[in-house]
């Protein structure tokens, strides 16, 4: 059960960082600030700017 419970706080804690960098990138931030402040790796801030809508 606690297994599950910390999986279940790091998928959100990382959907959480993506909404975060998505609002980054739309404002224009660069991708080292990014992933910096979102705790993201500069290769996942690059694959979220090119999934995002244009």
């Amino acid at each position: 059960m606690c297994r599950a419970m910390e999986k279940m706080r790091d998928e959100t804690a990382h959907e959480t960082s993506i909404k975060s960098a998505l609002t980054m990138l739309e404002d224009g931030l660069p991708y080292e600030k990014v992933a910096k402040y979102a705790g993201l790796s500069i290769e996942e801030v690059k694959e979220l700017d090119a999934k995002k809508p244009a």
